[in-house]
């Protein structure tokens, strides 16, 4: 919670990364959406559709924006998919830049 305030106070958009490596991530969503959480990943280089599907669920049900990355570090075996290798469509980051403009409007 400390971490998603401090984000949207520097003018940031907040969003889950790895929800899948959690035990319980549905619980722990809720709060996470209670203190304003923005998005969560969705599209990642390890995932199968069926994951992508279940998470874009899970970012409908709770109002979150759908984002994505590779895990791209440059190093073999430290990589899940080159950069690139995974869309993104480009509805999430254009909802991500309008929810990061109207939190700017709301704190000025």
């Amino acid at each position: 919670q400390d971490c998603i305030e401090v984000v949207h106070r520097a003018g940031g958009v907040a969003s889950l990364a790895h929800p899948t490596w959690l035990t319980e991530p549905e619980r722990l969503l809720a709060e996470l959406v209670d203190a304003g959480l923005d998005g969560i990943e969705t599209y990642y280089g390890a995932y199968d559709d069926a994951t992508v599907e279940w998470l874009r669920g899970l970012a409908e049900t709770y109002d979150l924006v759908p984002t994505g990355g590779t895990d791209f570090h440059g190093f073999p075996g430290l990589t899940h998919s080159d950069l690139g290798a995974r869309f993104l469509p480009p509805e999430c980051l254009a909802e991500l830049e309008r929810r990061a403009e109207a939190r700017k409007q709301q704190q000025a």
